[in-house]
């Protein structure tokens, strides 16, 4: 135990005392509109943010990829031996067929939406 400590234990507790006794000093009436004013006048610019953001995806994408990729040539070549002998013309036409489908959907349901 130094000497400085009960110094500091009475500096601390006079510190506190005067942070509790201190009167609040009042808000100005006009504070919401200026600070408001102070705020709208600015735009945002979060440009630097956007970029470190990008740089950031585009690192981690490539680490991913790197750490991913034996993984993902076994699994491709497992697949392309799997998927040679699938029935591309009938697969086709089914997702094409679907893709018709949803397409009508979403034609039909558009000027219901309107009406609302």
């Amino acid at each position: 135990m130094s000497k400085q400590e009960p110094h500091r234990d009475q500096f601390d507790t006079l510190l506190q005392h005067a942070l509790q006794t201190a009167p609040m000093p009042a808000i100005p009436a006009n504070f919401a509109e200026a600070l408001q004013q102070q705020v709208s006048d600015h735009e945002e610019q979060a440009g630097w943010e956007i970029w470190l953001t990008r740089i950031t995806v585009a690192i981690a994408v490539l680490m991913l990829s790197a750490f991913f990729l034996p993984w993902l040539n076994v699994i491709s070549e497992q697949l392309t031996e799997q998927i040679s002998s699938a029935p591309w013309p009938i697969l086709l036409m089914t997702a094409a067929i679907l893709a018709l489908i949803k397409l009508l959907d979403v034609k039909q349901q558009t000027p219901q939406a309107q009406r609302l």
